[in-house]
């Protein structure tokens, strides 16, 4: 679990404060179908001493009441603008807080009360950012659109025409190349074709690249 920690306030001795933020846990409900909600675990120690040098009591006058944890935006290494609290009783050292989402970098501070109700000033803070989806990569399939019907004009030029049909990789071409207005094309035999589109013309035809016989 990695934790972050956080300077002492004033309110006790500055060794013996801390704020940490714990590992970051899914929520098990989705937020909406392209979001997930975040639960934050804030722990801390509790301190022992106050700005005076007295001990804090375990119970009665003078003794803590609770922990204020606020959680807000970020600016720069600062706390930003708060967003919402959580005061846990105490002897409590850690706060569960709810509804943080992808992508979403939220900062975090802390202050302790006692009895008197004195509160420590704040301690120093730090960030959490929540991880962003990543997409798995594409899968290619087995095989690639690159079937072809022709148009051919009275002057004896031939126009590649609409993609029309899909074949595997590794399809055999014939050798008989047609000079098109995009290049040289090979036709293939439609049988080797899945037609996706009806074609306009007899011959179908794709791009080949021929393999040197001799190795």
């Amino acid at each position: 679990m990695t934790k972050f920690k956080i300077v002492p306030p004033d309110f006790v001795k500055r060794h013996q404060w801390k704020l940490v933020v714990g590992a970051v846990v899914l929520v098990a409900a989705l937020v909406s179908w392209k979001a997930f909600a975040y639960t934050a675990t804030v722990t801390w120690t509790n301190p022992t001493t106050n700005t005076n040098g007295t001990v804090i009591p375990a119970t009665g006058a003078g003794s803590l009441t609770q922990t204020r944890v606020e959680y807000g935006t970020c600016s720069g290494t600062a706390f930003g603008v708060k967003a919402g609290e959580v005061v846990a009783p105490a002897p409590a050292v850690s706060v569960a807080i709810l509804g943080f989402t992808d992508g979403q970098v939220a900062c975090f501070r802390a202050f302790a009360k006692n009895t008197f109700a004195f509160e420590s000033v704040a301690s120093n803070v730090v960030a959490k950012a929540f991880p962003a989806p990543t997409p798995n990569p594409p899968v290619l399939g087995a095989s690639i659109t690159v079937a072809y019907d022709l148009k051919f004009r009275s002057n004896g030029d031939i126009l590649l025409g609409r993609v029309v049909g899909e074949m595997p990789l590794g399809t055999p071409c014939v050798d008989n190349d047609l000079q098109t207005n995009r290049g040289v094309y090979y036709p293939v035999n439609r049988a080797d074709v899945t037609i996706t589109r009806h074609p306009r013309s007899r011959l179908i035809v794709t791009q080949c690249a021929w393999e040197n016989a001799n190795g």
